[in-house]
C-alpha cells in the first residue's frame, strides 16, 4: 500500500504480491526462493517491546494485511501519493484528523464543519451486498516454524512464507519455508462499531487454558533495559471471557459437520472487543470485565505491558501510563481510556490521525526501513522497530 519509492499499484488486483523496501540490499537465500508469496513475515518483535518464542527457541514472526476497502480508500483519497518518503496528502490528513478527533473519532460519514483532508476509513454496512459493503478490515497473523511432530499432526494451517535472516556479515536475506499459523487478529470497522471490532484467535495447542499450563514452552524476552532481562515463561494474565468457550464449541461443531477433518477445529477465538469503555476495571471487578478490557493474544501481545495494557506506554520505561486513547463521536464518556487491542490501536492509530489503523498512521515507515530479521538480537530488534515506527512516533509527539 505504501511501497518504498512511492509507486503504489493502481489496482488491488495484482496477480502476485510485490514487496518494495527501501535500500535494503536484500539477497536471496536457499533454492530459488520466491519474493512474491502472499505471507510476508517482516516483523519479528512485538512492537519493539519483546521477542516471542515457542518450544523454547523457535522465534515467532508476524505480518499485517489490509482488504480492498482500505487499499482503495487510501489510493482514491490520495494518501498514497508519495515521492519517496514524502507523502504530503497523507501527512496533512493525519495532522487534520488528529487535531479534530472529537469530531472525527469513530465516524462513518463525512463530518459537518471539518474541512478535509482527513482519514475516515469506510465502515462495513450489512445492507450493502458484496465487497462494497464489507468495510475496512485489517489482519495481523503470527507464524512459526513447526517441529516434525507438529507438521505431521495436521493441527496447524500451513503456508509457504517469506521470512528474513541476517547473515554473519550483517546482510539481510530472504528465504522461504513452510510454517504454521499460531495466531490471528481480525479488526473490522462497521456501522455498528465504528471504532472497530477486534477479534483474536489462537491455535489450540498454544496454551492450555483449562489447566493454565504453558504446553508449548512459550517464552518472551523483553528488549529494554541493560542488561536485557532473562527469558520469561508465558502465563495468560487474564482468563478468556466466560462467553467465549461455548461459542468455540458451537462453531467447531458446525465446522466439523461440514468437514470432519477441517483444520479450523484446531483454532479458537480468545476474545472480542467492540464497545470502548473507560478503565482499568476497579479492584474486585468481575473476571469477565478484566478479560474484556485487557484482551491480548498470548503470542501477539505477550509481555507484562501488553497483557495489561491500558491507555498508553511510556517510551522510556515501556510501562503502561493513563491516556485517553479512543474517541467515539456522540458516545457518553468519549474519549475513553481503553485497554487491550482496541486501546492499543487507539493509542498507536487513532490518536495519531490514522482512524484506528496503525498501518495508515505510521505510513510510509514500514517500507522505508528494512524487514525485521528472525535472528536479530534484542538491540537489533529495537533498531528495526524504531525505523519502521518513526513516522508514527513523530506524529504522536506533535
Amino acid at each position: 500500500m505504501f511501497p518504498a519509492g512511492g509507486n503504489t499499484d493502481a489496482s488491488f488486483d495484482s496477480k502476485i504480491p510485490v514487496y518494495k523496501y527501501y535500500n535494503t540490499g536484500l539477497t536471496a537465500r536457499g533454492s530459488n526462493p520466491s519474493f512474491n508469496l502472499f505471507n510476508n513475515l517482516d516483523e519479528t518483535s512485538q512492537i519493539g517491546l519483546c521477542t516471542m518464542y515457542a518450544q523454547d527457541k523457535i522465534r515467532i514472526a508476524y505480518e499485517a494485511k489490509v482488504n480492498r476497502a482500505v487499499f482503495d480508500y487510501a489510493n482514491n483519497s490520495q494518501l498514497t501519493a508519495c515521492t519517496g518518503t514524502n507523502c504530503p496528502n497523507l501527512a496533512k490528513a493525519l495532522r487534520n484528523t488528529k487535531t479534530n478527533l472529537p469530531q472525527l473519532g469513530g465516524i462513518c460519514a463525512a463530518p459537518q464543519g471539518v474541512n478535509g483532508p482527513f482519514v475516515m476509513l469506510p465502515c462495513g454496512d450489512a445492507s450493502i451486498a458484496g465487497p462494497a459493503g464489507e468495510g475496512t478490515i485489517e489482519i495481523k497473523a503470527a507464524w512459526r516454524q513447526l517441529t516434525a511432530q507438529e507438521q505431521a499432526s495436521g493441527r496447524f494451517f500451513t503456508q509457504k512464507v517469506i521470512f528474513y535472516t541476517s547473515s554473519s556479515s550483517g546482510a539481510l536475506q530472504y528465504q522461504n519455508a513452510i510454517w504454521g499459523l499460531v495466531a490471528l487478529h481480525i479488526i473490522h470497522k462497521t456501522q455498528s462499531f465504528p471504532t472497530f471490532v477486534f477479534a483474536s484467535w489462537e491455535q489450540v495447542d498454544n496454551y492450555n487454558d483449562q489447566t493454565n499450563q504453558n504446553t508449548q514452552k512459550l517464552r518472551f524476552q523483553n528488549i529494554s533495559g541493560t542488561p536485557l532481562p532473562a527469558n520469561i515463561p508465558v502465563a495468560r494474565a487474564h482468563p478468556i471471557h466466560s462467553q467465549i468457550p461455548p461459542v468455540n464449541d458451537a462453531v467447531h461443531v458446525a465446522f466439523k459437520a461440514k468437514d470432519p477433518a477441517t483444520i479450523w477445529q484446531y483454532y479458537k477465538l480468545i476474545g472480542v472487543q467492540g464497545k470502548p469503555v473507560t478503565g482499568p476495571p476497579q479492584a474486585g471487578a468481575p473476571i469477565d470485565d478484566l478479560s474484556y478490557y485487557y484482551l491480548a493474544n498470548i503470542v501477539v501481545e505477550t509481555n507484562q505491558t501488553l497483557q495489561n495494557f491500558f491507555g498508553g506506554v511510556d517510551p522510556k520505561t515501556a510501562t503502561p501510563v493513563p491516556f485517553n486513547n479512543v474517541y467515539l463521536k456522540g458516545a457518553v464518556g468519549s474519549p475513553f481510556q481503553m485497554g487491550g487491542c482496541q486501546g492499543c490501536h487507539g493509542t498507536q492509530g487513532q490518536s495519531i490521525g490514522g482512524d484506528m489503523s496503525r498501518l495508515i498512521g505510521t505510513a510510509p515507515s514500514n517500507s522505508n526501513a528494512t524487514p525485521e530479521s528472525i535472528n536479530a538480537d534484542g538491540a537489533m530488534a529495537v533498531k528495526f522497530y524504531l525505523k519502521r515506527a518513526k513516522d508514527g512516533m513523530a506524529r504522536s509527539q506533535k
